[in-house]
């Protein structure tokens, strides 16, 4: 018989995150105590999931690896080593996150090693590579999101050198190397220098101006750090709810602000180039950075019966869907779901008469379907992982 499993998700304090939206999602005091930056959904060690199991909480990672067959039914036979190859996550993003790239498959393995062998805590800030896995993910807009995604073409910012005025931009474009890596192996004079000069531009811009606005609220929340010169040079890519953008191994990449579900493998690999306090390792970065970027335009779901949106991922072993139930419309999952995550709303969950959970906003509930669909009712918007096997 089908069964579903309450979930307590970690929610992880970062400085970027906001003191309102998880709160006001899952109806608690408003502001919170501290930033709440993501709500995580899975089996990864820095924050498992906790699930309640015959009036027991129990942690994910033990359940998965006592039973795993009871969590996730026949699908058992996909999980990766033993454990979900998914992590999913709402971001409630108030600030500028971090400027970063995330390793292939190759190279997360190599780095693993090296840093193993080398015998760096995986828990120093130093290391790079917290596990041996990559980090593809996909981020769905809940509300508007901002964000920047890969660098922007020659033609692009030699435009912008003149119409800024950037004589550092110019330099760099007239010598034919990289962007990316001139900038990032500035000397820091060479990068105040730089910094002063695109910051009395920006205030020569109007107050209207898209760009200019985009820089003064980076530089706002990250005062003379040299990556407002790598933000310059990026792509800014705005989704609109239910949007989506794809991130792969090698991809420059930030968001900026926002609410977003993000669905990812299950990995913590995060190199930086900039807008952090955190270690910044240029060499490895640039190891990791592919020289053609990936198309940073919004990706739009593929409509499917009963309401579902379908988003494209980088695993044929998993599957992502979005619905919407309202007064006399309800939704159907597919029979593959694994894990529901409710964001707006409250929601009835039903694979048969006998069997069914109430949802709310800023909750979880895993599903083993044994097969069957399952439907949404009430009012509510919710999104789907589903094990294909």
């Amino acid at each position: 018989m089908a069964e579903f499993f309450s979930t307590t998700d970690p929610i992880q304090n970062y400085a970027w995150g906001s003191r309102s939206v998880l709160a006001r999602m899952q109806s608690r005091e408003v502001p919170s105590v501290d930033p709440e930056a993501e709500l995580w959904v899975g089996s990864h060690p820095s924050g498992p999931s906790v699930l309640t199991v015959d009036g027991q909480e129990r942690s994910i990672i033990d359940l998965l690896a006592e039973d795993p067959k009871r969590l996730v039914g026949r699908r058992a036979d996909v999980l990766h080593d033993g454990d979900l190859p998914f992590l999913l996550k709402i971001l409630a993003i108030d600030a500028p996150l971090s400027i970063q790239v995330h390793p292939s498959p190759e190279q997360a393995e190599e780095g693993w090693q090296r840093e193993e062998a080398a015998g760096v805590d995986v828990s120093a800030a130093g290391r790079n590579y917290k596990d041996r896995q990559p980090k593809p993910e996909i981020g769905v807009a809940v509300t508007r999101v901002e964000s920047l995604s890969g660098v922007r073409g020659e033609a692009e910012l030699a435009v912008l050198a003149e119409a800024l005025d950037q004589q550092w931009l110019r330099e760099i474009l007239a010598s034919g190397e990289p962007v990316l890596p001139a900038v990032l192996r500035m000397s820091d004079e060479q990068a105040q220098v730089a910094l002063a000069d695109l910051l009395a531009a920006v205030e020569r811009l109007p107050t209207h101006d898209e760009l200019g606005a985009l820089l003064r609220y980076i530089s706002g929340r990250h005062p003379g750090d040299r990556g407002l010169l790598v933000a310059l040079c990026m792509n800014h890519v705005v989704l609109e709810p239910g949007e989506a953008i794809f991130t792969p191994a090698g991809q420059l990449h930030a968001y900026l602000r926002g609410t977003a579900v993000e669905l990812m493998a299950c990995s913590d690999n995060v190199l930086r180039a900039g807008l952090t306090p955190k270690h910044i390792d240029v060499d490895e970065l640039l190891k990791i950075v592919t020289p053609e970027q990936a198309d940073s335009d919004p990706i739009q779901p593929t409509a499917g019966a009963y309401g579902l949106r379908h988003y494209p991922l980088w695993d044929d072993r998993l599957t992502l869907v979005s619905a919407t139930a309202a007064a006399g419309r309800p939704a159907q999952l597919p029979e593959d779901t694994t894990v529901v995550l409710c964001t707006e709303g409250s929601v009835e969950l039903q694979t048969d008469p006998d069997v069914s959970h109430e949802l709310s906003a800023g909750h979880s509930v895993w599903c083993r379907t044994d097969g069957a669909p399952v439907s949404v009712t009430g009012e509510g918007t919710v999104y789907a992982v589903g094990l294909v096997g």
